[in-house]
């Protein structure tokens, strides 16, 4: 059965508002007079999913912070889905949501009670019995645990502008009580409730040593007699189920009325406001942050009348916001049960994301605690957890009623904190590191046995930031040629020496500074630094030099704690490139001791700047990703490093291991300087040490560090959520895109405002066009050639277009930063990027063949044929349907861009693995004389026959980078290996048709380690695949120079290939022969290169090997000869285009 997310729902404009807020919300009653506290007759029924911090503790550290979080929120969002199902089948209003709580209303009046008790306890039941347990994918069960109670309820509003709802009773208190004494999947009554049931209908057992029950069975009641039952309570008297839309709440479908809307606007959090102002579609809500989460408690006194509470709740709703206001922070949830009262406040939701965002959340977190404390009556305690991390945004619960928030480990994490240690500012670990505060400003806290977290890490306590200290030195060229000189200014300057002042009054000032912090003896290390001449004692003289400089930095330690006071310092150095080698070396271990934050800068075109750049630039990943900048750069370094990435090794001297298949990837990877760097004192020799990528890493596919992400998400929440939108499916076609592909991939509502979309992008220079018609593509001409568009490609403004048309420009464009693109990918919910992937990879496989100038067909000959495709009964739309040649050429444009940004190896490096050999004479004699049916029936003008010297140009391998590269890594990515294997296949025979030997190794490399993995997994291989492996690297393996391992490989080709061809069924004969073709055509292609090698060898033995080699290979020839024949007879028997064309 279809998940209720699944399905289409029809909302109004106020309806998608409605969605957020319950039916006692929308009530007429309190919709205009909210500001009086309300009472009510209602019956409670609180769920908790029990094993949810478990479980998302496990997801994450299954899958880490991202895909962990993205599990945890789909797993739990339908389980609460399903749930809520069945509560809104029996009329049941979703009051609210706690995190993994559910809290709903059954409104009647008092003579109603009993009936509606009866009602609440049938949907328990078959809550519990459809949806009791439910397991997931790490081995956690998920268990529901009900409460229900019954009484009289007050429902409160706190706030002016930002209102939030309460709700106090005894009811509540009892409903909590019950849900808590509940286990494995039971339903416990509260007291008050047992007296107001139809008792005589429900079997229940007491509790030992409790008033509640434990409900063991009840009566049935008919589907009609619930409905019936729920018509007339006073809630539903004017709600209809609607059959006809499938939808139970009217709320969803009610007419616009802007007074209405105003004062449903008040209750919605901002961040869910914003995506409604902006008109995002709700199923795009949903995104992977990092974010800052704080949840506050305020404990008020038991004393504490209605009153009290709510004037304490109100003031404290309008410190919290006007503390997390500046900070782009905003309270998320309200909640006044399970915890107290607490508010869950959120720093970096989308379009609020601000650079520094730890820092901001745990400052803001000391001033609501002072704040609070200080301003609320009968306030007894305040607690702040703070954590920070990866965590789900958008809709949780179900299409009719959901609440816009955060989930994610983290968030339950800062809720354990907040409840564990009472009356102080806790944060974890990674809140600590992410502010990069130094240690005095959090005090370690013991640790403590948290519910549900196993793992929690240290848990530190924030005391905030003492008053900072701060001294500026500003050096000179001269500065690098004079020992000591840049430790001697930031020294005096933080002592208050001044520079025109003799040695002796040097001396004195010293004195009287430093008096007890170091011995009198130790003030002659000082000599040299500061320019003084103390008396050097006989024990100092005679030390040797190592002892003597662990003195000098224990002084120096000494020296600038004593300065500091205990306080926060910041030492500002610009042009640091100017700091001389003898402060460096007092310098750096210092630094490891004292509480100082070192600010320094760098002038670019100095050695040791140069140097720093020099060693980066040997790496595509740091080049591509760091936009030269230094400080990414360093970042990307470090993320490497702490996810240990990187693999030492010495160079390889003997040139034999090259001989087996490892051998030859890694001599190939030393040699190519991709992800290497050796060290300049090796330079030159073979066993020097090399830093290289362990083979099991991806780095196309690394998550960006924190750091980075977060530089790159507030650079992204400056532009409007709607241009996001766009961005973001942009994103998914690659870092270089065309609009068709994205006009394919991109849902109706932003499709129609696609070209207003991406003129504003490009203005805002986060794109650029690289080329444009210029020109709605379905209004040019056909015969016209695309031009290039300079001004948009420099950034320019183009000309105002309307916001929406149904028509969309064709022409190629690309990210203008790579960092951009990757936080905007990374914040895909894994279903939704899968979906349009999808989209994307169905466009891409109507293109995934060779070039007209080529003959077109498959780069293996007749792939298509052997090996069934993924993409039958998908259609794919628009110009891929039609493969026009403005799709083609924009792909070809695209790939050419991508083959730039990916030729980052020494130019001629390429040609030094060998040209290619020449043994694709059968592939194109069999490609020009069969070409596969469907390809090129049609007579179009060739828009990439450019004339040079009288033959066409190939524009294969611009679509091996913008085609099957991208179709390669989107079935590795969504775990489809036959598939996957068979572009990376395609991919290296494709390389090998454009004579790049290096890229075809690097590709079966990559199909090598997919097969091993598949061998673990057990899943089937299809043998011509197999076959096809064997003889792509038997070719490589030549090329390379590598004719023993050629040899071997091939062999292993021919052999597979000699197994007995799999029969068909005869209703696809045609099909069946085109199969068999390409089996001989591989066999052709092994015999014509084992041919070739035994040639190499020069001996009679070798000559005789060849000429069998020859011999069978004619043998095969001629076969293939027959079956061209019956194929072209079976053809027009049948009425199929038919795989030979004689002209």
């Amino acid at each position: 059965m279809a998940s209720a997310w699944e399905r289409k729902y029809l909302y109004s404009e106020l309806g998608k508002r409605a969605v957020l807020l319950p039916d006692l919300r929308l009530s007429e009653d309190f919709i205009w007079d909210n500001l009086v506290p309300k009472v009510i007759v209602e019956v409670l029924f609180l769920a908790d999913f029990a094993g949810f911090t478990a479980f998302s503790e496990k997801c994450v550290q299954q899958s880490g912070a991202d895909r962990g979080a993205d599990e945890l929120a789909q797993t739990l969002n339908d389980y609460k889905c399903d749930v809520l199902e069945d509560v809104l089948d029996f009329g049941g209003d979703i009051l609210k949501f706690g995190g993994d709580a559910v809290l709903v209303l059954w409104r009647a009046s008092e003579a109603q009670l009993p009936q509606t008790i009866g009602l609440v306890l049938q949907c328990c039941q078959q809550i519990q019995k459809k949806h009791g347990t439910r397991d997931t994918h790490v081995g956690v069960k998920l268990q529901l645990k009900i409460g229900i109670s019954a009484g009289q309820m007050t429902l409160l509003t706190a706030g002016d502008r930002e209102q939030h709802y309460f709700i106090c009773s005894q009811a509540l208190d009892e409903v909590m009580e019950a849900q808590n004494l509940a286990v494995k999947s039971e339903v416990i009554l509260s007291p008050t409730c047992w007296e107001l049931c139809e008792q005589e209908q429900i079997q229940t057992k007491l509790l030992g040593g409790k008033r509640s029950l434990k409900v063991l069975r009840m009566e049935h009641r008919s589907g009609s007699e619930r409905q019936d039952a729920a018509g007339r309570f006073d809630q539903h008297a004017k709600m209809r189920h609607l059959e006809r839309i499938r939808q139970r709440r009217p709320a969803l479908i009610m007419s616009s009325d802007r007074k209405v809307a105003a004062r449903l606007k008040k209750h919605i959090p901002a961040a869910a406001l914003r995506k409604m102002d902006e008109d995002v579609p709700l199923h795009l809500w949903s995104e992977l942050r990092p974010v800052t989460s704080l949840f506050v408690q305020l404990q008020f006194s038991a004393e504490a009348s209605l009153l009290d509470l709510r004037r304490g709740l109100s003031n404290a709703n309008r410190i919290i916001s006007a503390i997390l206001s500046p900070h782009k922070g905003e309270i998320n949830k309200s909640l006044l049960f399970d915890k107290g009262c607490t508010f869950l406040c959120v720093l970096g939701l989308s379009g609020a994301k601000l650079q520094h965002e730890s820092i901001h959340a745990l400052e803001s977190a000391l001033q609501i605690v002072s704040m609070c404390s200080a301003s609320l009556r009968k306030l007894e305690a305040v607690s702040v957890g703070v954590t920070s991390g990866t965590v789900f945004c958008g809709l949780c619960g179900h299409p009719e009623r959901a609440e816009h928030t955060v989930i994610g480990h983290k968030v339950n994490l800062a809720a354990r904190l907040m409840v564990h240690y009472p009356r102080l500012v806790s944060c974890d670990e990674a809140t600590s590191a992410a502010s990069r505060l130094p240690g005095c400003f959090f005090k370690e806290l013991p640790e403590t046995k948290l519910k549900g977290v196993t793992n929690p890490g240290h848990i530190y306590q924030y005391v905030g930031i003492a008053e900072k200290w701060v001294v500026t030195v500003e050096l000179t060229e001269a500065n690098v040629r004079q020992p000591f000189s840049a430790i001697r200014m930031l020294v005096a300057r933080a002592l208050g020496l001044q520079a025109g002042e003799t040695c002796e009054d040097r001396q004195r000032t010293l004195q009287a500074k430093l008096q007890g912090a170091i011995e009198e003896s130790r003030y002659c290390l000082l000599n040299d630094i500061l320019l003084v001449k103390f008396a050097v004692p006989d024990k100092i003289r005679k030390m040797h030099d190592t002892p003597r400089k662990r003195e000098l930095h224990l002084t120096c330690m000494q020296v600038l704690q004593k300065t500091l006071g205990g306080e926060f310092g910041i030492f500002v150095i610009d042009n640091a490139h100017f700091i001389d080698p003898a402060s460096w070396i007092i310098m750096w271990p210092v630094l490891q001791s004292v509480t100082l934050f070192m600010v320094m800068s760098l002038a670019p075109g100095h050695e040791r700047t140069e140097s720093f750049f020099k060693a980066a630039a040997q790496c595509l990943f740091l080049i591509q990703r760091s936009s030269g900048i230094p400080y990414y750069c360093e970042e990307l370094l470090r993320c490497l490093r702490c996810n240990n990435m990187r693999l030492f090794r010495t160079g390889r001297q003997d040139k034999k291991a090259e001989d087996d298949w490892e051998g030859l990837i890694a001599s190939a990877v030393e040699t190519s300087h991709l992800v290497s760097a050796t060290s300049s004192s090796s330079a030159g020799n073979n066993s020097g040490r090399v830093c290289t990528i362990r083979p099991d890493v991806s780095l196309e596919t690394t998550v960006l560090p924190a750091t980075l992400k977060e530089i790159a998400l507030a650079e992204l929440d400056r532009i409007t959520l709607k241009k996001q939108m766009a961005l973001k499916f942009a994103a998914i076609t690659g870092p270089v895109f065309t609009t068709q592909l994205l006009a394919h991939i991109l849902p109706t509502c932003i499709r129609q405002q696609m070209n207003y979309l991406l003129d504003v992008l490009v203005s805002d220079n986060i794109i650029k066009w690289l080329k444009d018609t210029g020109v709605p593509r379905d209004v040019q001409d056909a015969g016209e050639e695309p031009s290039t568009s300079q001004q948009a490609g420099s950034g320019a403004e183009r000309p105002s277009m309307s916001e929406e048309t149904t028509e969309w420009r064709a022409g190629v464009l690309a990210f203008c930063a790579p960092l951009l693109r990757e936080a905007a990918y990374e914040l895909w919910p894994e279903r939704q990027r899968a979906n349009a992937q999808r989209k994307r990879a169905a466009f891409l496989e109507k293109h995934a063949h060779k070039c007209r100038s080529c003959h077109g067909g498959d780069f293996v000959a007749f792939h298509r044929f052997a090996v069934p495709s993924p993409q039958d009964g998908e259609n794919c739309q628009g110009s891929a349907d039609e493969d026009d040649w403005h799709s083609w050429e924009a792909l070809v444009l695209a790939g050419e861009q991508l083959k730039k940004d990916r030729s980052h190896t020494p130019e001629g490096s390429a040609n030094a693995l060998q040209q290619q050999q020449a043994f694709s004479e059968e592939e194109l004699r069999a490609s020009e004389r069969f070409p596969p049916a469907g390809e090129w029936t049609t007579a179009q003008p060739s828009r990439t026959e450019e004339k040079d010297g009288g033959e066409c140009s190939c524009k294969c391998e611009a679509i091996i980078e913008s085609v099957l590269v991208p179709l390669a890594r989107h079935y590795v990515a969504i775990g489809n290996a036959p598939r996957a294997f068979y572009y990376l296949l395609e991919c290296a025979a494709a390389y090998l048709h454009v004579s790049n030997s290096y890229m075809a190794l690097m590709k079966l490399n990559e199909a090598e380690a997919l097969r091993n993995s598949m061998e673990k997994t057990a899943t089937a291989l299809d043998c011509l695949e197999e076959a096809t492996f064997f003889s792509l690297k038997g070719e490589v393996c030549c090329n390379l120079g590598c004719v023993r391992l050629a040899k071997k490989t091939t062999r292993r080709a021919l052999s597979l290939l000699k197994k007995q061809f799999p029969q068909t069924r005869a209703g696809a004969f045609v099909k069946s022969l085109r199969k068999k073709l390409a089996w001989m055509l591989q066999q052709t292609r092994c015999l014509s290169l084992l041919g070739h090698l035994y040639s190499l060898e020069g001996t009679s033995g070798g000559r005789r090997f060849s000429r069998l080699a020859a011999l069978m290979k004619a043998n095969r020839d001629g076969r293939m000869d027959s079956s061209q024949e019956e194929d072209s007879l079976s053809a027009n028997c049948l009425c199929v285009p038919p795989l030979l064309s004689v002209s």
